[in-house]
């Protein structure tokens, strides 16, 4: 098993956390994570594309994990800013982007403003949405982590029931504890001000967005993950872009079906 390593690099605004496996000279993979998590949601694939032969970096996104926290909202262009500037603090000059659903948001960003960098974009869980929800994340504000602690019990219940979506049988549910305390510790990290992602996905035209990008584009998904259908749509929007469904799998596939969601991104990589 490869080993994963843990490092910082340093850009404008402070540092940034990473976690990195594969050989120093392997193929560049930059990984970008969701919404109220962290790099650490990647542990599971991270030594399988390192055994591949990438050299496969996870950014904790400024905000998140143990990276620094921006002295203001830094929205969808912020956050890609930084981490274009975090890539090449880490010594990569081209590189292979894999993203999912904010990260998604992030990476897209970052294809559209350097094409020269970003060779192809993987994207679990593409967020083509709309309507009431869309709303919904505009308006998103600050958590509360009062005395009550009401706000980690409400996650910490809300998070078994996200990976669970859509299950006939409670018990099929893969989600652990290990996966619950990795995840509730991202949440707790993010604080408060978790709904700057919210917001910079919501307030991203992702549509006009896929049109910017030119390079080879994966939305990949699984049936009981709520960005199913928007991942499918999504591909008409870009000028280079396929779907691929893994069977079974919701938001947490990277845990569920690892060897599978590794086998699908470096495919579409090789091809």
């Amino acid at each position: 098993m490869t080993a994963i390593h843990k490092s910082y690099v340093d850009i404008e605004g402070g540092q940034v956390h990473c976690l990195a496996s594969g050989p120093q000279n392997g193929t560049p993979l930059v990984m970008l994570h969701a919404t109220s998590d962290a790099a650490s949601m990647w542990e599971p694939v991270l030594p399988l594309f390192g055994g591949r032969g990438y050299r496969a970096v996870a950014f904790d996104i400024p905000g998140h994990g143990n990276s620094f926290r921006p002295a203001a909202e830094p929205g969808a262009q912020g956050y890609a800013g930084m981490m274009l500037e975090a890539a090449r603090s880490f010594g990569f000059d081209t590189y292979h982007l894999l993203a999912h659903h904010f990260g998604g948001t992030v990476a897209g960003v970052m294809a559209a403003e350097q094409p020269e960098a970003v060779r192809t974009l993987s994207v679990f869980g593409w967020n083509k949405i709309g309507g009431e929800w869309i709303e919904s994340i505009r308006k998103a504000g600050p958590r509360v982590f009062g005395p009550d602690g009401r706000t980690v019990g409400h996650h910490w219940v809300r998070r078994w029931e996200m990976s669970g979506r859509l299950l006939d049988d409670p018990n099929e549910n893969r989600f652990t504890e290990a996966m619950g305390l990795r995840t509730m510790i991202a949440l707790l990290q993010a604080g408060p001000e978790w709904y700057w992602a919210y917001r910079a996905i919501g307030e991203t035209d992702h549509a006009a967005l896929a049109r910017q990008i030119t390079c080879p584009v994966l939305l990949f998904a699984g049936p009981r993950d709520h960005l199913w259908q928007e991942s499918q749509d999504g591909v008409a929007d870009f000028a280079n872009a396929s779907f691929v469904g893994i069977d079974w799998v919701g938001v947490d596939a990277a845990d569920e079906e690892p060897e599978t969601f590794c086998r699908v991104v470096d495919e579409f990589i090789r091809s």
